[in-house]
């Protein structure tokens, strides 16, 4: 989505961008509703800072319209009826996180549970993958965002992953895995989603070389399955890239000596 202040009203994009289309808008997270005389899509947020994009039956073009400016009186009170709901679920799980907070006993157990869960589920993602069922799992991950999420039936209960590219490539991968029975999917589906560090960060750590428009050498695939991830509290646990970059050449050296 292009980086437009919410108070512009205008198109929604650069002189030298392609507009985007109505599927983009809705693979960034927007909502797509149809009126009488307009189509919107609806970024929701703080209702003070929610932005409409509209296109009116006589301008083809997708427009950002701030919310002040709208004259749809029952989106506004939906809008506000949801975010009310919201805010009461909030307050209930807070007054019932600060009951366990203040009982000592319980707060310890829950702490050590959570500390526990979230220390053997980190731990997981940071073990090193096979290199080749990597690559496998990571086709699989790049197919997905192409084949649209299952939508919940009318009325039906339960909660529901937004139909977005992200969460797409994540059910098709875990899926593959479960078929494949691959143990510690986590580990897989965390470098999946760190890859673009990688691609970012490769003419600065000398690997241009191995990366070509749609083509990336398999090295630095391989050594994105197995690199040293850093500490989650301090880089959020993206790919050391020194390491990245020494295995890279390292498989590449012994994909070249394979091949002679």
């Amino acid at each position: 989505m292009p980086d437009i202040s919410p108070q512009t009203d205008g198109p929604i994009y650069a002189d030298d961008e392609a507009p985007p289309s109505w599927q983009d808008l809705r693979d960034d997270g927007a909502v797509l509703i149809d009126t009488p005389d307009q189509k919107l899509a609806v970024y929701a947020g703080d209702l003070s800072a929610v932005v409409l994009v509209s296109q009116e039956l006589d301008d083809p073009l997708p427009r950002f319209i701030p919310m002040e400016h709208t004259l749809i009186p029952e989106l506004v009170a939906k809008l506000t009826k949801v975010q009310s709901e919201a805010a009461a679920i909030s307050a209930e799980w807070e007054a019932k996180y600060e009951a366990v907070e203040n009982d000592p006993h319980c707060s310890a157990e829950a702490e050590a549970l959570a500390k526990g869960t979230m220390s053997n589920w980190l731990a997981g993602a940071h073990t090193p993958c096979d290199p080749e069922t990597f690559i496998a799992v990571l086709e699989v991950w790049q197919e997905g965002r192409e084949k649209p999420l299952a939508g919940p039936e009318p009325g039906a209960p339960g909660v529901y992953l937004m139909d977005m590219p992200m969460n797409r490539s994540a059910m098709a991968a875990v899926a593959f895995m479960r078929e494949k029975g691959i143990a510690n999917s986590q580990a897989y589906l965390w470098r999946c989603m760190h890859l673009g560090d990688i691609f970012n960060a490769v003419r600065e750590h000398g690997l241009s070389d191995l990366v070509r428009e749609n083509e990336v050498h398999t090295a630095l695939l391989k050594a994105a399955a197995v690199a040293k991830l850093n500490d989650i509290s301090t880089d959020g646990g993206g790919f050391d890239m020194d390491d990245v970059a020494r295995l890279a050449r390292e498989f590449m050296a012994s994909e070249d000596a394979g091949t002679k």
